[in-house]
């Protein structure tokens, strides 16, 4: 059965809502679906007691569209949110919270932030026909605080019919380690089965929410968020080799290194022989960017092993190498068709290749030989200023990131700027460590 981490719902999360399925459609969908198979393994719920267990996150969000839901069958709902209504985490469970609080006839809401409140609500777990548990998420790790270490096991020791929203609140969703955990009979889990939730006891129902098939396969800002949540502070200690050919360095590529945090040096292949400040550079940088007209095999007897090098041309074929390529080719609307070969096509480039591979063109191809993704979205800035991106590549990737990672991160954010931007190094330069949050 295919499963999704934590990690990689977080990133289709958000490429759905750069693809126009927003957040908070997804919340409603989720919530719904929670609603709806409640009502199915219930057998019903008209004039049933439920008592919804909300957090602060989204995953509070759901159970908050499930509470309404559930109130439109006919059910007597208490949402009880164990938080400050001002520390809920986002947008859409701020919206999603306004919607009940707004609903005093069909939903009674309890703002129960503090373990004495907990306590002084005890008896409406004993009283619960239904409990749902929508305290944390997928996201959250690391020890339960008291007052959510207290709600679970009030509700652990319940006789109603226990539903969590996509995850029991207290496991792990990708190992299936909790000390403590809410211990349910049923699991509506979102989009894919988590890790967590193979070979349990509990059954275990997956609703589709409507995130769409692309955000499986687009290089968007999913992954540029999650290369920036591990990465960002790296960027700023990279030590990047420029090295080029007898055409000499570009210089708007000199330009665009000098702009922006990292250590860079720059310098003729030939060097490398006759300077032990440049060899010694070349050994300790983090990352290496060639000309187009260096062959890389020069380049490889002065680089470690393992060292990153990014490559604008396939001429030559070394180990530990990114091959960054160009591609005039007009697709024009994409179709499934072409996006599937796409797909199929750089896989099959980077298996030959035995190295990452990054196709830039009018669609953005990228594979490491076992997942590949695209992008479409948003305008690319021609062939012109093709040669500024192994140059972002080469930056990212001296983070020490995976190599489809850095791949993805450049191709949104390149795409993201605009184009104007390509005019001129330092605008460039500019406009990307805006975009980083520099």
């Amino acid at each position: 059965m295919k499963t999704v981490t934590s990690e990689q719902m977080a990133i289709l999360d958000m490429n759905a809502s750069w693809l126009g399925v927003s957040r908070l459609q997804l919340m409603e969908n989720a919530g719904r679906a929670v609603a709806e198979k409640t009502v199915e393994e219930a057998d019903g719920v008209e004039g049933k007691k439920v008592l919804v267990l909300c957090g602060p996150g989204n995953n509070g969000g759901d159970g908050m569209v499930a509470a309404r839901h559930l109130a439109a069958e006919g059910a007597n709902v208490t949402v009880m949110l164990l938080a400050s209504p001002d520390s809920l985490r986002t947008p859409e469970a701020r919206a999603n919270y306004a919607s009940v609080r707004n609903m005093p006839f069909s939903i009674r809401l309890i703002v129960a932030d503090t373990f004495e409140e907990l306590a002084r609500r005890a008896q409406l777990v004993g009283e619960a026909d239904i409990i749902v548990d929508a305290i944390l998420g997928t996201g959250v790790r690391g020890r339960l605080s008291e007052l959510f270490a207290s709600a679970i096991e009030m509700a652990n020791t319940s006789q109603a019919l226990k539903v969590a929203v996509d995850i029991p609140s207290g496991l792990d969703p990708d190992t299936g380690y909790g000390e403590l955990f809410f211990q349910p009979d049923v699991v509506v889990t979102f989009h894919r089965p988590k890790p967590a939730l193979l070979n349990r006891g509990w059954r275990v129902y997956t609703a589709p929410i409507g995130i769409p098939e692309e955000a499986g396969f687009l290089a968007g800002p999913g992954q540029f968020n999650q290369f920036l949540r591990k990465y960002a502070d790296g960027l700023k200690t990279v030590r990047l080799a420029y090295i080029y050919g007898d055409g000499g360095p570009d210089q708007d590529i000199q330009k665009f290194l000098a702009e922006i945090p990292i250590s860079s040096i720059s310098c003729h292949y030939d060097s490398l022989v006759t300077s032990p400040q440049n060899r010694q550079f070349i050994s300790s940088s983090h990352s290496i960017l060639l000309s187009p007209d260096v062959n890389p095999q020069y380049i490889r007897p002065f680089t470690p092993r393992g060292q990153p090098m990014i490559i604008p041309s396939t001429t030559t074929l070394v180990p530990d190498s990114i091959y960054v390529m160009l591609s005039t080719v007009r697709h024009g609307r994409p179709t499934r068709e072409t996006l599937a070969k796409m797909l199929d096509d750089v896989r099959s480039l980077s298996l030959k290749l035995r190295s990452p591979i990054y196709v830039v063109g009018e669609v953005d191809a990228m594979s490491d030989g076992e997942e590949q993704y695209l992008n479409w979205v948003e305008m690319w800035a021609g062939p012109t200023y093709f040669k500024y991106i192994p140059a972002i590549l080469a930056w990212f990737t001296g983070t020490g990131c995976k190599p489809l990672t850095a791949m993805a991160s450049t191709s949104y954010i390149s795409r993201a700027v605009k184009v104007d931007a390509y005019f001129s190094p330092a605008s460039l330069a500019t406009q990307v460590k805006a975009l980083i949050g520099f």
